[in-house]
């Protein structure tokens, strides 16, 4: 059970689900010219933000253990 909640929090499904979802809806409130509140926009920013930046730092734990892994591998 461990072994599926570590591999849970390195998901970025649920952050990319909620990013493309707000991103839908703003672009067919501004194709039905809607306006689009500050706030939405906003929000959609920062779901953004937050998923290139989980993904960039399960890039960078991935490529410290490929690191660690040789150095093992190495000295044995």
């Amino acid at each position: 059970m461990d072994k599926f909640w570590e591999l849970f929090a390195e998901s970025l499904i649920i952050q990319g689900i909620l990013a493309l979802m707000f991103s839908v809806v703003i672009c067919i409130m501004y194709l039905n010219g809607m306006a689009v509140p500050q706030e939405l926009v906003a929000l959609i920013s920062l779901i953004l933000g937050y998923f290139f930046g989980a993904k960039n730092s399960v890039a960078q734990e991935r490529v410290v253990k490929a690191i660690q892994k040789a150095k093992e591998q190495e000295v044995c």
